[in-house]
């Protein structure tokens, strides 16, 4: 109610929204996997059913065609140790229950670490939303880090900011949005090495 309410208070584009209820943990499991539960058609079923549902008690049917994906479960997560990889068949009822829904795509999470062949099968399976998270960050960070390295060779050492020791710097003084990820426990420590 409050986007609607904001969208209509602002103008612009009206939101769009992505419904569910399956969403993981953030930064990939914390218990070792063996296995997952491909979320099944008729759980799909039954939580297009209950949002829409919500919309209609909150007088939101108007914004309901602008519901676009639904969060499930395809197959897919990491944890510390292994990546569960997409396997097309395990989500075939899956997939085709969407494609006959005509309104919503899938928002599939923890997708970091698929392989190039998985992201394919997973588009083509109508998991058009591909959630990354630890994969993206690692490597946005090791490039930010090599080119501070190349900053700081082309530049001479301490001629410019040192971006790694601000971003380190930065997160000591200011844990909260981390803190959570990062086991204190573990021995290991915030560091400008790209190791770490």
């Amino acid at each position: 109610m409050r986007a609607e309410a904001s969208w209509r208070d602002a103008g612009g584009e009206a939101p769009v929204y992505v419904i569910g209820t399956e969403v993981p943990t953030p930064g990939g499991a914390t218990e070792d996997l063996a296995s997952l539960a491909v979320t099944t058609p008729e759980s799909a079923a039954a939580t297009i059913a209950a949002h829409r549902d919500a919309f209609a008690r909150a007088g939101l049917d108007a914004a309901w065609p602008r519901v676009l994906a639904l969060v499930v479960q395809p197959g897919v997560e990491f944890d510390h140790h292994k990546v569960i990889d997409y396997r097309p068949g395990e989500a075939k009822a899956l997939s085709a229950f969407i494609g006959e829904q005509g309104q919503f795509v899938y928002e599939a999470h923890s997708t970091d670490y698929q392989s190039a062949a998985s992201l394919r099968a997973l588009v083509r399976d109508h998991f058009a939303i591909l959630k990354v998270g630890p994969g993206a960050t690692y490597a946005l960070r090791e490039t930010l880090w090599g080119l501070a390295a190349i900053e700081q060779e082309l530049c001479g050492h301490g001629a410019v900011p040192d971006l790694r020791r601000i971003v380190v710097d930065t997160m000591r003084a200011d844990p909260q949005h981390w803190r959570g990820h990062y086991d204190a426990d573990s021995g290991a420590s915030i560091s400008t090495c790209s190791s770490a």
